[in-house]
């Protein structure tokens, strides 16, 4: 498993994404894709939004949310929103690669990072906004697969079952876009 962690972290080194225009008229936001080892391999990190939260609530999705001004770039504002979220502080963290950005119907537009959490332990999510942490393994998600499904401009098209909860939209999205590249 070790060797599969090492192969995943150097093809997210070598992922190289031209930068995306803003759109005009959409909020900036930026999430963050943490990967760890897991017994059964690599795992990804996704959080179950608190009910009570306006945008997206009871949705499943990466730690993350609106870039905010005092924010220095879109990656410190996804680092920042995983800390706040679920607890994991940046020095906790390898940051490995950033991904294409990501139109969220009209109004966001969502800038992804990958991450290796390096000491994996348990994470204490902030309950005004996580309801709680999943941990997917890739073998998990690749299992459910549709390669290119993030092309299609319906958000259901990309769908994900894990640990009995719908994974879709943008975090389906862009969870294939990351498996669409190998």
């Amino acid at each position: 498993m070790l060797h599969e962690a090492a192969e995943l972290k150097k093809s997210l080194r070598g992922l190289r994404v031209d930068p995306a225009p803003e759109p005009a008229g959409r909020r900036a936001g930026a999430v963050l894709l943490v990967f760890m080892d897991t017994s059964d391999g690599p795992g990804l990190l996704f959080t179950k939004r608190a009910a009570n939260l306006e945008e997206h609530p009871g949705q499943i999705s990466f730690p993350g949310g609106a870039v905010e001004p005092e924010d220095r770039d879109f990656l410190a504002a996804a680092l920042r929103e995983t800390r706040e979220e679920v607890g994991l502080a940046s020095e906790e963290l390898e940051v490995l690669s950033a991904l294409p950005s990501q139109p969220v119907l009209d109004r966001w537009l969502i800038h992804p990072f990958t991450a290796w959490w390096t000491a994996p332990r348990p994470l204490a999510p902030d309950p005004v906004e996580v309801d709680h942490v999943i941990i997917a393994t890739l073998s998990e998600l690749r299992a459910q697969h549709q390669p290119g499904c993030w092309r299609n401009p319906d958000p259901t098209v990309c769908r994900y079952l894990i640990s009995g909860e719908t994974l879709w939209g943008a975090t389906a999205r862009i969870t294939a876009r990351l498996l669409d590249q190998g």
